[in-house]
């Protein structure tokens, strides 16, 4: 029986694949490819996925081996019992597709899915800021707002299956409408779509010529870094809000950490002092601590905790 497990992380732009044996680590390098859409869930599974499978076996040298299971991260809702994609608000097309059943007959091995903030919490667990805890929490701050908790180096994945999803929970009343449909969620306030918009009202409201054409967070970053007021208010609002929903989020669980990644999280200090201040003045007298972290593991880490999933749920059952 081979040793070896395959990590898959599909995204609405990307498709990542690496290799894992069971006792060391990753073998070679995690192979990408950008995601082609074909208007189909079979043509586009055919052509992202299986290729994407069937060149990394070849390129490693072991193409003539089979993985023993398949892990996959994937940010999409979907039946944890039979696999199916419910729904997968990046391309639609896929919503209802037996990806699970699919890959298994085709390939004759497990398929394991799982939430990609799940898959990159497991990631910071064996290899990241998370190394040396068994409780803690991810979140990743990028387009939207995605949380993966570790309880006890378990997978907290609720009655349902989705536990974690903190980007849906109300932290101001605000006319901000999420993509759920309700109003004053977290991710309407601190997402990268949600903080250019804030900053490009900022700007107008302090009639500021520097305003004129953002584009990018990153030049919001890059102002905030230089001492433009409207646009350190920008992180500190955010700061204050992240907090609010994590100072929940500890009185709940008693965590003792917070891990922080994603592309916003790219913006280092600027954005994570304003995060860490909040939450110790809301922690404070409450008997509770916490630490708050950045992610070390980076883009990888959603394919690196997929195939460390298939590992641990293959060998044993630890997750």
């Amino acid at each position: 029986m081979s040793d070896l497990y395959l990590g898959l992380d599909i995204g609405g732009s990307n498709v990542r694949a690496a290799l894992t044996k069971n006792d060391a680590g990753l073998i070679g390098e995690v192979h990408r490819k950008p995601f082609k859409r074909l208007g189909s869930a079979y043509k586009e599974v055919e052509e992202n996925i299986c290729s994407l499978i069937e060149e990394t076996l070849i390129e490693s040298g072991i193409d003539h081996k089979a993985p023993k299971a398949v892990g996959i991260s994937l940010a999409a809702l979907f039946d944890r019992e039979t696999g199916n994609i419910e729904y997968w608000p990046n391309n639609n097309e896929w919503n209802g597709f037996p990806l699970k059943k699919y890959l298994e007959e085709k390939y004759k091995i497990p398929v394991i899915l799982e939430d990609d903030a799940n898959s990159a919490a497991v990631c910071e667990l064996y290899s990241g800021a998370a190394k040396g805890f068994s409780s803690f929490a991810y979140l990743t701050v990028s387009t939207g707002v995605g949380c993966g908790i570790i309880l006890n180096r378990k997978i907290y994945s609720g009655t349902h299956g989705w536990a974690g999803e903190i980007g849906h929970t109300k932290v101001q009343n605000c006319n901000n409408v999420c993509k759920c449909g309700a109003s004053g969620c977290l991710q309407t306030l601190v997402s990268g779509p949600a903080l250019l918009k804030r900053a490009k009202t900022l700007a107008g409201e302090y009639h500021s010529p520097c305003g004129e054409g953002l584009s990018c967070l990153e030049d919001v970053v890059s102002l905030a870094i230089e001492g433009e007021q409207w646009a350190e208010k920008v992180f500190q609002e955010a700061g204050e809000y992240l907090a609010d929903a994590l100072t929940n989020l500890i009185m709940l669980l008693d965590i003792p950490l917070i891990l922080i990644g994603g592309g916003v999280s790219r913006a280092g200090d600027i954005f994570l002092l304003p995060v860490i201040k909040a939450l110790n003045a809301n922690l404070e007298g409450r008997k509770r601590r916490a630490e708050v972290r950045t992610a070390l593991c980076g883009d990888d880490c959603g394919v690196i905790g997929a195939s460390l999933l298939a590992v641990n749920r293959c060998e044993s059952g630890e997750l």
